[in-house]
């Protein structure tokens, strides 16, 4: 195995600790006393935009496909899976941020399968609010783990774009013999 397969693989295992400790805090009922999926969502007011909203979310972003829990639990263990052969496969020439993405993706979508296949549901928190009212649907840190890997991929076909248009302007100005 070499340096950035550990490092994905590392950096996976630490995203998904670091996403179930914060909804381990959630999940205490002397702290948030939700007895059901079906409760309202209690809220703690940190700031003006960021509120702590407990919501036991059997669903995908927003609360869609609400009720198909144990298939997206499923689905997300064999994305996991997918995500580790996947890295593990790759050429060692390959651009380290792909590495550095697939790490966050491994751990965000491993946080959340674990929640969905041991309690049925995934703990969202994280509630942004402009005004008093959601800006956008309640999530939590392995959401944000998948936005940032999303992204980091994004920027990464971003640079082999310009550095094929680069490479392809420069075969264009050679001089034809």
């Amino acid at each position: 195995m070499h340096f950035y397969t550990a490092f994905f693989l590392s950096l996976g295992a630490a995203i998904f600790a670091l996403d179930q400790w914060t909804k381990s805090f959630f999940r205490q009922p002397e702290i948030w006393p939700v007895t059901s999926a079906f409760q309202a969502p209690q809220s703690v007011v940190v700031s003006d935009h960021l509120w702590f909203t407990y919501v036991q979310n059997t669903g995908a972003l927003a609360g869609i496909f609400s009720g198909f829990t144990p298939a997206l639990g499923l689905l997300s263990l064999t994305i996991s899976i997918g995500i580790v052969i996947y890295g593990w496969r790759l050429p060692k020439s390959t651009h380290s941020l792909s590495y550095w993405g697939l790490g966050f993706l491994l751990g965000g979508a491993a946080g959340n399968m674990w929640d969905r296949l041991r309690y049925g549901y995934v703990v969202d928190f994280l509630d942004f609010r402009s005004q008093g009212q959601n800006v956008w649907p309640v999530f939590n840190l392995a959401d944000v783990a998948i936005d940032i890997a999303i992204l980091l991929f994004i920027v990464r076909g971003l640079m082999e774009f310009m550095t094929d248009r680069t490479a392809r302007q420069r075969t264009d100005t050679v001089p034809k013999v």
